[in-house]
C-alpha cells in the first residue's frame, strides 16, 4: 500500500515544484529558476525511489513466518549454494 501512496504524493510535488518554478520563471524572465525546479523534482523522485527500494529489501514482517522459518530457509538456501 506504500508505493501508489509514495507515488502519488511524489507526482503531485513534483508538480507543485514544477510549477512553481514555471511561475517564478515566467514573473522574473531568468530561465535559472525552471532549471532548479527540474533539480528539485529529480531530488523528489530520487528519494522516493531510495525509500520504495530500501522498503523493498526489507524483510516482509506481514507474512505470518516465524523466526525459525526464517532461519530454516536461509539455512536451506545456504546449503544449496554450499553443494
Amino acid at each position: 500500500m506504500k508505493v501508489p501512496l509514495y507515488e502519488d504524493v511524489a507526482a503531485l510535488v513534483g508538480i507543485v515544484i514544477a510549477a512553481g518554478g514555471l511561475f517564478v520563471t515566467q514573473s522574473t524572465g531568468d530561465t535559472v529558476y525552471d532549471g532548479i525546479a527540474s533539480i528539485g523534482v529529480g531530488v523528489v523522485l530520487s528519494v522516493v525511489a531510495f525509500q520504495l527500494g530500501t522498503d523493498s529489501r526489507a524483510p516482509d514482517r506481514t507474512s505470518g513466518s516465524s523466526g525459525r522459518e526464517a532461519t530454516r530457509a536461509r539455512d536451506h538456501r545456504a546449503l544449496r549454494r554450499s553443494q
